[in-house]
């Protein structure tokens, strides 16, 4: 294998890690780095000092790094003090493990000089590269590793890659492959999820995490997404039915850029963020990031494209070093050790100014707080582009200008930020303005100096009060062509429309998530924290039971179900339907918001590659054990008193039958739970489902109305959970002898009470037999997993784009 690696001969590029900025320079002057506000590369760490280091140009014309701190620097572990820069290298400042580290990229080939090595890419006029280009790789041997950890042949220092990540390789044809080393984000070719291998040809653009390989003439040009990048709306068009939600709305955007997107009620503000975000996917028109089509490669480009939504993507139980952690756990390979994830959480925090409240519940934070933990959420992966959509909503004069104040330190950062807002106070801070009119048209895109001028208004409430109450399409009309339109939308689309022959046309592919078990463990951890933190719930939930079974126990008298007392015997009918609708209770008022209330969460997770499965278990798993403990306690308090059940149909002992009949009952009704709460959009209006749920349960059981034979209802009761519990447990307590009507169920004559003969119901699912107990069972188990898998496919539809 040769992986000879040459660097165009530019300047000096140098990467501040892990937050990821770059900066160039020409050797023209010293390069000082440290704390110190004044310093070149400003190094906010603690462990480095405020003088730390010098970078100058030596009389041969090459770099040097100079080392002037107390705490030193460390190359592979090792204390430098003077330094050639004459290949890539990674440089940790103040501790040989400090989370402060530089990547230096020198500007001249470094190593024996190789006639092969071709010239630093050229590109036709109006063609762009994919990102800044840090140097190629001859493909001349039989494989090339890629991946994060020092051993591969391409180094790629990104949290979000894995450590060995993916394979170059010759096939048998003499053609490249591109294999999948079961990467945590996945690999892709052209924008493609690469499932196992793929093939690699001429100008094929490979993207593993920020780093994009090109193959041109046999080499692999290396470049990487730094964040300073270019996006555009290419007319887009959206339509409900014959209304127009959004109409040809076109704009063009460089990195470091701050747009505010404004309008009135019915503007379209909301439609155009789920375009440019993929949610809802326009009908017509693209979204290009960086010359490359957002609905082709969302799969690829998720990770690089933030979204903060109005509704808070939060735990309010987590403390704000928690909520970070969960969230790095669930985008990070998980062989990121926990040193470096902690150290990312650290300086998020530290660029937003949360780490003096890392400690502090979510619940506690003050709006604009709580805002800027959202934010350092996105900011883990290091997005180029962040969209936030009402950010300042709900918030005082104080914390908006704040907020807004934020975004515009994070577009100076190099990134792209654009964000809907209703907020008119802090306008200035952005480079651009797009207002919308009702119907989703142009009224305006361009800097805000030529805003109020343009509409010949006095103040931005006159513009919203003038788009509001102008006919449909004089807005338009009214911007279309003018000088401000030429000059900030026609000439810079023109130069993005020159980089479409970099945009993929794929049609959407999912993400993946192959450490789905990893995910589990780490939801698992994140849902028990949570139900711990909430410390008066959690009470309220665990007292259920007990409750429940002391009712049980003080109404239902002794002996019910004792074989030989008929009086008593009458009521086990009564006590055994208590225990299966309590069960049901308990399963389904568990689970019945678990997935709703968490759903704005969901659809930002599931949108960078949380697993389904994943997802949908930790619920079930967590919920699961509460729900069978919750069972075992009520049927033993409730059996207390009642006499009977020495044995069991299947287990010798016929309590701890039961109890799983009653555990299993719990368990069906909490997957229903789960459905529904998957399926609903609002978290309030499933707790008007529940009694639906349970009236329907207890009619359906069959001990009160006559369900078999009747028709349309014997149907229904197929599906119902608590008709198989309720079966299951007259089975296990021998009900039909208990009564003495022989069976009960479908009608035959049999002998009565009252010793004569006359028509008995008789169910074949009440006998006391191994068969007919374990049908019961089987049948309540069916209708769980197949309320799981309801729930699975409610939920694998949640933040996942629509397809056009």
């Amino acid at each position: 294998m040769d992986g000879t690696h040459t660097f165009a001969a530019r300047m000096l590029t140098l990467q501040v890690l892990p937050a990821g900025s770059e900066r160039y320079f020409d050797g023209s002057r010293p390069i000082t780095i440290g704390r110190d506000a004044a310093a070149d590369v400003v190094v906010l760490d603690t462990a480095a000092s405020r003088q730390h280091a010098v970078l100058r140009v030596d009389v041969g014309g090459g770099w040097v790094f100079e080392d002037q701190s107390s705490n030193g620097t460390y190359l592979d572990g090792s204390r430098v003090a003077r330094m050639s820069v004459d290949r890539p290298m990674t440089l940790t400042l103040g501790a040989s493990n400090g989370a402060a580290r530089l990547r230096l990229v020198p500007p001249v080939p470094y190593g024996a000089p190789d006639p092969h090595t071709p010239d630093p890419p050229m590109y036709a006029p109006g063609e762009s590269a994919p990102g800044v280009f840090t140097g190629t790789y001859r493909t001349s041997g039989s494989r090339i590793r890629i991946g994060r950890a020092l051993d591969n042949d391409i180094v790629v220092d990104d949290l979000l890659t894995s450590r060995h990540h993916a394979e170059l390789r010759t096939a048998q044809d003499g053609g490249l492959e591109i294999v999948d080393l079961d990467s945590h984000n996945g690999t892709f070719v052209d924008g493609r999820l690469v499932s196992g291998r793929a093939r690699v040809s001429e100008g094929s653009l490979v993207a593993i995490g920020h780093t994009l390989l090109r193959l041109r003439h046999g080499t692999l040009e290396e470049y990487v997404d730094t964040g300073v990048s270019a996006f555009a709306a290419l007319d887009l068009s959206v339509h409900a039915g014959r209304r127009k939600l959004l109409s040809g709305v076109s704009f063009a955007l460089e990195g470091g850029q701050l747009l505010a997107v404004l309008g009135p009620t019915g503007a379209g503000k909301s439609t155009l963020l789920k375009a440019l975000t993929g949610e809802r996917p326009a009908d017509r028109g693209s979204v290009l990031y960086n010359g490359r089509d957002v609905y082709g490669a969302f799969a690829e480009l998720r990770n690089r494209i933030g979204y903060v939504p109005q509704d808070d993507i939060l735990h309010p139980q987590l403390s704000v070093r928690a909520a970070l952690d969960y969230a790095a756990r669930l985008r990070f390979p998980p062989d990121v050790p926990r040193s470096e994830r902690s150290a990312r959480v650290d300086a998020v925090m530290r660029e937003l100014g949360l780490e003096h409240r890392a400690g502090m519940r979510v619940e506690k934070l003050s709006g604009g707080q709580r805002k800027r933990t959202s934010v350092a959420i996105e900011l883990l992966t290091r997005p180029s582009l962040l969209i936030l959509d009402e950010p300042t909503s709900g918030l005082d004069p104080g914390y908006e200008k704040s907020v807004m104040e934020l975004l515009r330190e994070l577009a100076d950062g190099g990134r792209t930020v654009l964000t809907v807002t209703h907020s008119i106070q802090s306008l200035d801070l952005c480079d651009r303005l797009l207002f919308l009119a009702p119907g989703g048209q142009t009224a305006y895109f361009g800097p805000p100096s030529d805003a109020l001028p343009f509409f010949a208004q006095p103040g931005y409430p006159e513009v919203f009060q003038h788009l509001d109450r102008a006919a449909p399409s004089t807005v338009r009309e009214a911007f279309a062509g003018t000088a401000i339109e030429r000059r900030y939308v026609t000439e810079p689309l023109e130069a993005q429309r020159g980089r479409l022959k970099l945009a993929t046309a794929q049609p959407h592919a999912p993400g993946r998530s192959p450490h789905a078990l990893r995910q589990l463990v780490t939801l698992i951890r994140r849902y028990t924290a949570l139900i711990s933190a909430d410390r008066r719930n959690t009470l309220l939930l665990m007292a259920q039971a007990p409750i429940l079974g002391l009712l049980m126990l003080g109404s239902f008298g002794t002996g019910n179900l004792k074989p030989g007392t008929l009086a008593a015997a009458q009521n086990a009918t009564t006590v055994l339907l208590s225990l299966i609708l309590a069960a049901s209770y308990l399963g389904a008022s568990n689970a019945i918001r678990e997935i709703v209330k968490e759903r704005a969460i969901l659809a930002r997770e599931r949108s960078v590659g949380l697993s389904v499965w994943a997802y949908v278990m930790s619920k079930t798993l967590v919920l699961g054990a509460i729900t069978v403990i919750e069972s075992f306690v009520l049927t033993y308090i409730a059996l207390l008193r009642q006499g009977g059940l020495a044995r069991g149909v299947v287990l010798h002992n016929g309590r701890i039958e039961i109890a799983l009949v009653v555990s299993l009952t719990g368990l069906a009704a909490m997957t229903l739970g789960l459905l529904v709460s998957a399926r609903a959009s609002n978290a309030d209006k499933v707790l008007t489902i529940l009694p639906v749920i349970l009236f329907a349960q207890f009619v359906l059981s069959g001990s009160a109305f006559p369900v078999r034979g009747t028709p349309g209802l014997n149907a229904v009761a197929y599906v119902s959970g608590a008709r198989w519990g309720y079966s299951a447990a007259a089975s296990t307590a021998a009900l039909d002898q208990l009564l003495g009507d022989g069976c009960n169920g479908a009608e035959t004559m049999g002998p009565m009470p009252n010793g004569g003969m006359g028509m008995v119901n008789c169910d074949p699912a009440h006998a006391p037999t191994v068969m007919a107990w374990s049908q019961d069972m089987a049948l309540l188990g069916a209708l769980a997993i197949v309320s799981l898998a309801g729930a699975g496919l409610a939920v694998r539809k949640v933040g996942r784009p629509a397809r056009r």
